[in-house]
């Protein structure tokens, strides 16, 4: 299952930018494009990185526990004077 698909299809379309585009400014097929964003492909952190670098963002990537989850977001929601 990839689950970076729909991500990375979302953000292209936020940045009104065609597969086509995205492949261009990373540096790859239109088809590798429409592969990772079609939920069939298994892209590498490499293929990752370089697709995020194509729309001017970062790849992060992150395993955090269910208590540090649950954390953050208490601080997350906690009010500051």
């Amino acid at each position: 299952m990839n689950l970076a698909g729909p991500v990375i299809r979302k953000a292209r379309r936020e940045k009104g930018l065609t597969q086509k585009e995205l492949a261009e400014l990373s540096g790859m097929a239109q088809s590798d494009i429409s592969r990772v964003e079609g939920e069939s492909g298994n892209p590498s952190i490499e293929i990752l990185e370089r697709i995020a670098q194509g729309m001017g963002m970062k790849l992060i990537i992150e395993f955090v526990s269910p208590e540090e989850k649950h954390a953050e977001t208490k601080m997350r929601g906690r009010k500051t004077k």
